[in-house]
């Protein structure tokens, strides 16, 4: 219906189950968010960033992939828009925070040469209540120095607000 109400009022508009397709999506993402986070299923890829002045590994993003424990696969395109509209985006970001200072604190152990991770970071972080202190908080949990953990913005979430971003970030 929503989807008819979009074109014309004046046109028949037929069933067709590609217009239902992407709800049914929304719905599996959603029932499942919660426990797939407390399940940890969700997993941090890191992909290289490399100084291009000297050739060497500078730093890594970390993305996250959502593989389901029954082999199939939630990507990015799909599952974070519904996490960005429902506000589950905002402990998403946390757990990728935590998954980048496990990440390095286990490197440090290992004794293999650590780089800063950068990790995104929605726009409703900087509308969260304790957000700083909820950061300092994992990166004080793994013993994580702050300057090895890059919190990656929107540059809309930079131009459109950015006496929020300033607010929350110089406390």
């Amino acid at each position: 219906m929503e989807s008819a109400l979009k074109i014309r009022n004046h046109e028949i508009i037929f069933f067709d189950q590609s217009i239902y397709d992407p709800e049914i999506l929304r719905s599996k993402i959603e029932e499942n968010m919660e426990s797939a986070l407390k399940n940890e299923e969700f997993e941090m890829k890191l992909q290289p960033k490399i100084n291009l002045h000297t050739g060497k590994l500078s730093s890594a993003e970390a993305l996250v992939r959502w593989p389901r424990p029954d082999g199939t696969m939630f990507f990015p395109d799909q599952f974070i828009p519904v996490f960005e509209k429902n506000g589950f985006c905002v402990d998403l970001d946390f757990y990728m925070v935590d998954q980048a200072c496990r990440q390095l604190r286990k490197w440090m152990e290992e004794g293999i040469p650590v780089v800063p991770i950068s990790v995104n970071q929605c726009r409703l972080m900087f509308y969260t209540d304790n957000y700083v202190e909820r950061l300092c908080q994992i990166l004080q949990r793994w013993s994580i120095p702050s300057n090895l953990i890059i919190l990656e913005v929107t540059e809309g979430l930079a131009l459109d607000d950015v006496h929020v971003v300033r607010n929350v970030l110089w406390k």
